[in-house]
């Protein structure tokens, strides 16, 4: 008889570990999940985390507030309890066309230099060629404008 009741407990157990992987998958699937499409990436706030310190635009990992690293095209789960995304399209420049960078985030510039290295708040000393870019739009700035064909000498 104990043997009967220790099975019938167990089976209990295993029922109910079962169904609440079955809730919780259905949750993760149904409410956590958001699809990026190509040529688009997500932008996350963290609704919890470490405040930001002063004058720190985006957060890292464990802060509060718009996250520096954009998602990618693809499928994510992320629990909207703890999370917010809002989907835009991703930069593109065109061929014949070079974008220039103004960083709002980084370190601020060592005394004297006017361009910008990344990492480093400014315009950035190098641009970005033609392609797909996915930088934060709240942290970097991109004027997109004709390239221009410097000869040698």
């Amino acid at each position: 008889m104990k043997n009967s009741a220790g099975t019938r407990i167990s089976a209990y157990v295993f029922a109910f570990v079962l169904a609440l992987a079955a809730v919780y998958m259905m949750w993760l699937w149904c409410f956590c999940r958001f699809y990026v499409p190509a040529g688009y990436m997500a932008i996350i706030t963290a609704k919890e985390g470490e405040a930001l310190p002063a004058g720190q635009i985006l957060a890292k990992e464990g802060q509060k507030g718009v996250r520096e690293e954009p998602l990618t095209e693809g499928r994510h789960f992320l629990n909207p309890i703890f999370y917010e995304w809002k989907i835009v399209p991703a930069l593109k420049i065109p061929a014949g066309k070079i974008g220039i960078v103004t960083s709002k985030v980084g370190k601020d510039l060592p005394a004297g230099e006017f361009l910008a290295s990344e990492g480093e708040k400014g315009v950035w000393r190098n641009v970005l060629g033609p392609g797909v870019y996915r930088l934060n739009p709240i942290g970097y700035k991109v004027d997109v404008v004709d390239a221009k064909s410097i000869p040698i000498g």
